[in-house]
């Protein structure tokens, strides 16, 4: 056993003067799991970001185990927190840790007006999308993200570019690909926002999915994100999902409710019967709740099955808040759809 010695030796178990070697910020020192505590990103997402986008090289002992030195904490703290904040992955790991500093002190210092701002995003957003320039359209609503908190970025800037897009493109003004851009960019900056503000080791309170037929996404994912992003933990776990998968995927993770999106679904007979396997099938027994424009005709079919209908965004909030505070669902009945899909055929 060795002792720490004032004087930059230790003393080893024969008694023997041994000199410290200073541990340098370049030294690979820190396993992937004291990094992922340190940094908040899982061992997943870390292997991840190095294989796709070479964010660090951590080195090898001999038993192949990879260690992290504590320059590769910092630019994977830095990263993260970019990340966090609503940028690319793929957008940032192109920049230097003083650029990556930079942008986080502008996203922690610059308070621009909220009208001002919100327009600027919006028509900067639009300009890409004529362009056809999703580099351009990642960057400013990255940057939207990172400078204003989420929830105004998704009532004040996503969905009005989404509801414009999708107008735009009914009208012919603009082709199916360009209209598909948008939902892609939005798409992945929230799955990324997503991946990062997820806390490892919770399970989920509220998990959000669309049932069979179903493919639009961004309603539940963007819902998710607003979850997420307040404090429920919650997950997104995917489109087109039988309602028996569902419950057991609620029951893995140890969910309280199941948030099911639903826009365009192509039989209500069949959706109505796949939407009571969920409740049959959970063993836990858990809330459901059922939003999206198709929502109210649903109704009709699940007779007496045990649902909430939202009608909007505010109110999947106002109940967003009531789970996290009390840790339960308010006893109350209410009607109508939520998660609401603003860009037309946007899948």
């Amino acid at each position: 056993m060795f002792f720490a010695a004032s004087s930059g030796f230790v003393l080893d178990k024969q008694g023997r003067h041994v000199r410290l070697l200073p541990v340098t910020k370049r030294q690979p020192r820190f396993s992937v799991k004291a990094v992922s505590l340190m940094t908040g990103l899982t061992p997943d997402v870390l292997r991840a970001w190095e294989r796709r986008h070479g964010v660090v090289s951590p080195g090898r002992a001999g038993n192949s185990r990879r260690f992290y030195t504590e320059e590769d904490v910092e630019r994977l703290r830095l990263l993260a927190d970019a990340v966090r904040r609503g940028n690319s992955i793929g957008t940032v790991a192109r920049l230097d840790n003083t650029e990556l500093t930079e942008l986080l002190t502008a996203a922690s210092t610059e308070t621009p007006t909220r009208t001002s701002n919100r327009s600027d995003y919006v028509d900067t957003l639009m300009k890409g999308v004529e362009e056809f320039d999703p580099t351009s359209c990642e960057r400013s609503l990255g940057m939207a993200f990172a400078t204003m908190p989420v929830r105004e970025v998704i009532d004040e800037i996503v969905f009005p570019v989404l509801a414009e897009t999708g107008a735009r493109w009914r009208r012919g003004d603009l082709t199916i690909a360009q209209e598909r851009l948008i939902s892609t960019v939005v798409r992945r900056i929230a799955l990324n926002l997503l991946t990062t503000s997820s806390s490892p080791g919770r399970s989920p309170r509220i998990i959000f999915a669309t049932p069979p037929g179903e493919t639009h996404e961004l309603g539940a994912l963007l819902a998710s994100l607003d979850a997420s992003t307040s404090g429920v933990p919650s997950e997104f776990v995917g489109t087109d999902l039988p309602g028996r998968e569902i419950a057991r995927i609620a029951d893995q993770l140890g969910a309280d409710v199941v948030a099911l999106s639903i826009i365009e679904p192509a039989s209500l007979d069949r959706l109505a019967d796949e939407i009571r396997d969920v409740t049959t099938y959970s063993a836990r027994g858990v809330d459901l709740w059922i939003g999206g424009p198709a929502a109210a005709r649903l109704r009709a079919e699940l007779g007496d099955t045990d649902a909430r209908y939202l009608e909007s965004f505010p109110e999947l909030r106002r109940r967003l808040t009531l789970l996290g505070a009390a840790g339960s669902e308010a006893d109350t009945t209410d009607a109508g759809p939520p998660f609401k899909e603003t860009s037309g055929g946007s899948r």
